[in-house]
């Protein structure tokens, strides 16, 4: 066993703090609309469920959407992320997943989203 080996508990305990660093994608998140007035926003939690809230125009109508999100990390930065419209979804067809790429540095995440526009999310703080 490895930490059998070490007298100290120190390599033990600095291994285990290493194996649970939340995931990358973990933290808040903007995407700037084009207008000044709104800014869409995604918060990810470390296990990787969340929210995200969408400004947009649809029918001249302006709607600011809240959607409960499931991410799942499928390597090396990849990431696919479930939406469910959960706020201000006008019609029954508004749930849709976007298939990420996360940059090396964390920093930006792009986004290929089904049935919408894509999307670019730069990191918050």
């Amino acid at each position: 066993m490895l930490c059998a080996a070490h007298r100290s508990l120190l390599p033990c305990l600095l291994l285990l703090c290493a194996c649970g660093a939340p995931d990358p994608l973990a933290g808040d998140w903007e995407n700037e609309t084009g207008s000044d007035d709104w800014t869409n926003e995604m918060s990810v939690g470390e296990e990787l469920l969340g929210s995200v809230t969408l400004h947009y125009t649809m029918a001249d109508t302006s709607h600011h959407s809240v959607f409960d999100l499931d991410a799942q990390n499928r390597d090396q930065g990849l990431y696919w992320i479930d939406l469910v419209c959960v706020e201000d979804c006008p019609d029954s067809g508004m749930d849709f997943r976007m298939t990420c790429d996360l940059d090396e540095a964390e920093t930006t995440l792009s986004c290929e989203a089904d049935g919408w526009y894509d999307l670019t999310w730069e990191r918050v703080g």
